[in-house]
């Protein structure tokens, strides 16, 4: 424990996504893309669509995990893309790697910022803005730190 509370670390991902999931469900903060969220793959190395029809909200969870244990200022679509990627698998070729879809990951994000829980970085350099990649916002942090307090007051 630490000394505000608990937060996202103190919790197995697994569960904590599960639960980050439900929540963004409730409160309507993320939404399933109507036109082509119910028939994409989320890789071309997947054969199929995700057979769980909330598996939108858990890849979202996913993301908001991701982005809140970040350590370096640089993630961005194409460090997601990496993270979430996989093997594709060949018919006699060995297998090779394949970056995760980056539609789903940039709709996803597309919410997150019209909610308010995920801003860009920015750093000056020669007196300009450059983007540096993606962060959450305090009231990101604070919701998920919520969800984490609440999972561990359930175990106990």
């Amino acid at each position: 424990m630490h000394k505000r509370g608990f937060n996202v670390l103190d919790i197995q991902s697994g569960v904590f996504i599960k639960k980050l999931a439900e929540f963004f469900k409730d409160k309507n903060i993320i939404r399933t893309p109507t036109k082509w969220g119910s028939i994409v793959k989320c890789s071309h190395a997947n054969e199929l669509a995700p057979l769980d029809s909330d598996w939108f909200y858990n890849k979202a969870a996913a993301v908001a995990r991701r982005i809140y244990i970040n350590k370096t200022n640089s993630l961005g679509i194409r460090t997601l893309r990496a993270l979430f990627g996989k093997k594709k698998r060949g018919s006699v070729k060995a297998p090779k790697f394949a970056l995760a879809g980056g539609k789903i990951l940039r709709e996803i994000i597309k919410q997150f910022k019209n909610s308010k829980y995920v801003a860009n970085k920015f750093t000056i350099k020669d007196g300009e803005n450059h983007t540096v990649g993606l962060h959450l916002t305090n009231l990101g942090i604070t919701e998920m730190d919520k969800v984490a307090s609440k999972i561990i007051k359930s175990m106990n």
